[in-house]
C-alpha cells in the first residue's frame, strides 16, 4: 500500500557534525599524519567561517519515520574505512 504524508523532508544525516569532527575521524581511521587544529570563533579565520558558513541543523524526524538512515559519523566512518583499504591496496600495488 502506498504512504502518503506531506511537508518538507529534509534529506541529511542525522546528528550533525563538525568539520573538525570529521578531520578527527580521518585522522583516527585514515592518516594517523593529519593534525586538525580547530579554529576559534573568536579568532579572524573563524569569525570569516561563521559569517560564511551556515551552521545549522535540519529536523529529520520525518525521514526517519519513513526509512533508517545512518548518522553522519556512521555514513563518515564507513567511507572512512573504505578509503583506508583502498589507500592500502593501492600502496601494496605499489611495491
Amino acid at each position: 500500500m502506498e504512504r502518503r504524508f506531506g511537508g518538507t523532508i529534509n534529506l541529511v544525516n542525522p546528528q550533525p557534525i563538525s568539520l573538525y569532527q570529521i578531520v578527527r575521524l580521518y585522522k583516527e581511521i585514515v592518516d594517523p599524519n593529519v593534525d586538525p587544529q580547530p579554529i576559534g570563533t573568536d579568532s579572524e579565520r573563524g569569525k570569516v567561517l561563521l559569517a560564511t558558513k551556515g551552521n545549522c541543523a535540519l529536523d529529520t524526524t520525518l525521514l526517519e519515520s519513513l526509512v533508517h538512515i545512518p548518522t553522519a559519523e556512521e555514513s563518515l566512518r564507513k567511507n572512512f574505512e573504505k578509503m583506508k583499504l583502498e589507500r592500502e591496496q593501492a600502496k601494496s600495488s605499489e611495491e
